[in-house]
C-alpha cells in the first residue's frame, strides 16, 4: 500500500470516529474503533486507552482488546505518580512518556517484571488532556521488541490521542449534563413538595382566621343585639317618666314574679 493510499485509509477511520462521536455512540465502542485505526496504522503497536478517575486518582481500561489480560488485570486501577510506568507517570506529569525499553527504564522498576512476563518491552504512552488542559486519561502503544516512534508515527498518535479527547470530553459533558437534568428533577420535587406543605400551611392558617372572623362577627353581632335591647328599654323607661311623672313602675319576670 502506497503511502497515500494509507493516508486516505487513515483519514477515512478518523471520519469514522467523529461521525460515530457526533451519533453519541457508546464511549467504549469509539474507544474501540480508535484502537483498531492505530494497531492498523502502526505496524506491532498494541493500543490501549486508560481513564482517569479525577477523584481518587487512578486509571481504569477503557479499552485494550490486544493487551495480555493478566498485564492489563495487573495494572487495573493503579494509582498515577511520578515513576508509575509510561501511563501512571504521564498522567501524572501530563505530557508523554516515550519508553523504549522497559527493562532499564527506572520508571517501570515495580512493572518491569510484569510487563517482561508478558513480552512487553516498550511502552509510548501519551496523556489525554480536556479543552482545559486536565487529564482525561492515557493512551499507550506497546511493543513486543525494543522500539522508539518515528516521526510519521508521533504524527498518527498525536492525531488519535486528540480524538480520544474529543470522545472522553463529550463522555463526560454528556454525564454531567444528565447529572444536572436529575439535580433540576430532584430540585424542582422538593420544591413542588415544599410548595405543596406551605399550601396546606396556610390553608389551615386561613380557615383559622374564618373562624376566628365568624365568631368574632356573631360577638358583634349579639353586642349589636343587646345594645338595641338597652335602646329600646331605655327609650320605654323614658317614654314612661315622660307621660307618667307620678306613676310606678313594676318588672315582673317571665312568671309574673316581682
Amino acid at each position: 500500500m502506497t503511502d497515500r493510499k494509507k493516508d486516505e485509509v487513515f483519514k477515512g477511520h478518523i471520519r469514522k470516529v467523529l461521525e460515530m462521536v457526533a451519533q453519541h455512540k457508546s464511549l467504549k465502542i469509539v474507544g474501540m474503533e480508535i484502537v483498531k485505526t492505530m494497531e492498523s496504522s502502526i505496524k506491532e503497536g498494541i493500543a490501549s486507552i486508560l481513564t482517569l478517575d479525577s477523584k481518587k486518582n487512578t486509571l481504569h481500561k477503557l479499552v485494550a482488546p490486544n493487551l495480555p489480560e493478566s498485564f492489563s488485570n495487573a495494572i487495573e486501577g493503579i494509582g498515577i505518580g511520578p515513576k508509575v510506568g509510561s501511563c501512571g507517570t504521564a498522567a501524572h506529569l501530563k505530557k508523554a512518556i516515550i519508553v523504549t525499553d522497559v527493562a532499564k527504564d527506572p520508571r517501570w522498576k515495580d512493572f518491569k517484571d510484569l510487563a517482561l512476563e508478558n513480552g512487553l518491552r516498550a511502552c509510548w504512552s501519551f496523556p489525554v488532556l480536556s479543552s482545559d488542559k486536565k487529564v482525561l486519561g492515557t493512551f499507550a502503544i506497546y511493543h513486543k521488541t525494543i522500539k522508539t516512534p518515528t516521526k510519521g508515527q508521533k504524527e498518527i498518535i498525536a492525531n488519535l490521542v486528540q480524538l480520544t479527547s474529543i470522545a472522553l470530553e463529550q463522555h463526560h459533558g454528556r454525564k454531567e449534563l444528565e447529572r444536572s437534568r436529575w439535580l433540576l428533577q430532584d430540585y424542582a420535587s422538593e420544591l413542588e413538595l415544599k410548595v405543596a406543605e406551605r399550601t396546606d400551611e396556610l390553608k389551615v392558617t386561613v380557615k383559622k382566621l374564618v373562624e376566628a372572623n365568624l365568631n368574632l362577627e356573631d360577638q358583634v353581632l349579639e353586642t349589636k343585639a343587646a345594645e338595641n335591647k338597652a335602646l329600646e328599654s331605655q327609650a320605654m323607661f323614658t317614654a314612661i317618666s315622660r307621660n307618667f311623672p307620678k306613676g310606678v313602675i313594676i318588672v315582673f319576670n317571665s312568671d309574673f314574679g316581682n
